[in-house]
């Protein structure tokens, strides 16, 4: 429950304060729809994000819904490499 809580409560509010918040944007000025570019620090956080839940449903369904407490060194990594990856866009690019 702690670890849907972890992804459900930040997911639900991005969600829901970026669409009401577009909704009335939208609304208010009269569009329909705005362009929209994404940065590659965006690219880069999508790619994390999906590696990092693709890996724990991939571990969970592997070891019949237990994740190891091991599995937290291989979290950190990726998050560490999420960061080396962040600021080498963000320095040498």
């Amino acid at each position: 429950m702690a670890l849907t809580a972890c992804f459900a409560g930040p997911l639900f509010n991005l969600l829901v304060g970026c669409g009401l918040g577009f909704a009335r944007w939208l609304s208010a000025n009269g569009k329909s729809a705005v362009p929209a570019r994404l940065d590659s620090s965006v690219v880069v956080g999508c790619v994390f994000i999906v590696l990092n839940c693709g890996s724990i449903v991939l571990k969970g369904v592997l070891n019949r819904g237990v994740i190891p407490r091991s599995f937290g060194y291989f979290m950190i990594a990726v998050y560490a490499l999420y960061v080396a990856t962040s600021l080498a866009l963000l320095f040498l690019l």
